[in-house]
């Protein structure tokens, strides 16, 4: 699936009119910026407040750096690897600081057999221990439906690396979730 083929005339003419400097449509531009970011930083961030803290962080960068897009077009692109970027970053930085922290309350380990939310839960907790680089990759590729060559090109890592992190991250869920987890 080519990811830029998401996107829609509204969100195009949106970008085209924030390039041109009209106020109201960076604004615009903006709060659905934050709508499409925030999947991504929480996919790799796998905590809201911190998910919130990253969009928040790359809407900064967007309002800043928006001259650097070339067309309306590449928009989402840049801004999925800007959200990206940003997630990752910000987990680094917050690795360094303080311990991570739980993902979310274990549910009975008797329940958490026979639901479709302890699969969830999971498969959220399996991708909690990813390093994020591992995480965003594999995301970007499973859940978002980008190609190796776009996340190469998103993430500027060689196709090479690319591949073998997504290796990587389908090998560690396989091993904790006991699953094959492959194209």
């Amino acid at each position: 699936m080519d990811g830029a083929q998401n996107d829609d005339p509204a969100l195009l003419k949106l970008v085209e009119w924030a390039m041109r400097g009209e106020q109201n449509a960076i604004n615009d531009l903006i709060r659905a910026s934050a709508r499409l970011a925030y999947p991504v930083a929480y996919g790799i961030l796998q905590n809201r407040h911190d998910a919130e803290d990253a969009v928040s962080e790359a809407m900064y960068k967007v309002i800043k750096n928006l001259h650097r897009v070339e067309t309306s077009a590449a928009y989402r692109g840049w801004l999925t690897t800007l959200t990206s970027r940003t997630a990752i970053d910000l987990s680094r930085r917050r690795a360094r600081r303080q311990a991570r922290e739980e993902v979310q309350e274990r549910l009975p380990e008797t329940e958490a057999r026979y639901t479709d939310a302890s699969d969830r839960l999971a498969l959220r907790e399996a991708l909690a221990e990813l390093s994020p680089e591992h995480r965003a990759i594999l995301l970007l590729r499973e859940r978002d439906g980008y190609d190796y060559k776009e996340i190469s090109a998103m993430l500027q890592l060689p196709l090479g690396t690319v591949k073998s992190r997504l290796a990587y991250a389908r090998k560690a869920l396989e091993r904790q979730l006991g699953t094959q987890y492959n194209d």
